[in-house]
């Protein structure tokens, strides 16, 4: 259980504008929200910050 407080947001009509410059924060990918669903059920997202804020986005933010 985490006591910290999590803050989401949600941005639209990001653009990518260059490849990541923190090499050590992990992987960063782009994929389409239709994606979403399978990657969480295949375990690829992993952390728990991310999965609420996915799964809050999926449940309510459509």
């Amino acid at each position: 259980m985490l006591r910290n407080p999590h803050h989401v947001f949600l941005g639209r009509g990001a653009e990518l504008v260059g490849d990541a410059t923190e090499v050590n924060e992990g992987k960063f990918e782009w994929v389409p929200v239709a994606n979403v669903p399978n990657l969480i059920r295949e375990g690829k997202v992993k952390n728990s910050g991310t999965l609420v804020g996915l799964l809050h986005y999926l449940a309510l933010g459509r």
